[in-house]
């Protein structure tokens, strides 16, 4: 089972609720109740994906990355990459794996 930590802002935007009817019981679903930096290094390290936030207000960074040993993937919704750059998530483990694609952008 995944856990999956989605970031984005507003709980009504329908990302939520759309990966948990797609994931169903297989994963597991958290959002960071209170939005804050703190918060979400205490969330990092159970997550294996991370759906990253839009507004900028949790960026992801090599301090984040580093908390996150389990994580496979970040998907960053939206246009851009302004909340976590390829260069800094890449020192977490899991993060190398997948920055490349970014890379090419």
């Amino acid at each position: 089972m995944n856990r999956i930590l989605v970031l984005a802002a507003d709980e009504d935007d329908g990302l939520g609720s759309a990966i948990r009817r797609a994931v169903g019981d297989t994963d597991y679903v958290v959002r960071p109740r209170f939005r804050t930096v703190g918060e979400l290094r205490e969330l990092l390290p159970e997550a294996d994906i991370v759906v990253g936030d839009w507004s900028g207000a949790l960026p992801l960074g090599s301090a984040e990355a580093a908390l996150a040993p389990r994580l496979k993937l970040i998907q960053q919704p939206g246009v851009g990459v302004n909340s976590g750059s390829s260069a800094s998530v890449r020192s977490g483990a899991g993060a190398r794996r997948c920055s490349r694609h970014s890379d090419a952008t």
